[in-house]
């Protein structure tokens, strides 16, 4: 998939060193993977939480960490929309109109 939103990523990750790891290899991963549906993403992500809207939620890092995204399957694509602490997740609400 293409990654589209990285500084999202980048710029959480200055600011929590522990979650580089863990985001570098999901990045790594969903990267090299081209998932045509829904069931194909949670074949490859099953922590990964549809909430609505396109809009998809992995749990990273032994779920400290949480990132919301709006996967766009037909044309590849994969937009960060959101990267926190699940603390800060938590404190969202509707992350479906992020």
């Amino acid at each position: 998939m293409t990654i589209s939103g990285k500084q999202i990523i980048d710029d959480f990750v200055l600011k929590h060193a522990r979650s580089r790891n863990p985001l570098t290899k999901w990045l790594s991963e969903i990267e090299n993977v081209f998932p045509n549906n829904h069931n194909d993403l949670k074949q490859l992500f099953p922590s990964a939480d549809y909430v609505g809207n396109k809009h998809y939620v992995f749990n990273l890092g032994g779920n400290n960490y949480r990132l919301v995204a709006v996967v766009m399957f037909v044309e590849g694509i994969l937009f960060v929309r959101w990267c926190g602490t699940h603390a800060e997740y938590d404190k969202i609400g509707d992350c479906s109109q992020l």
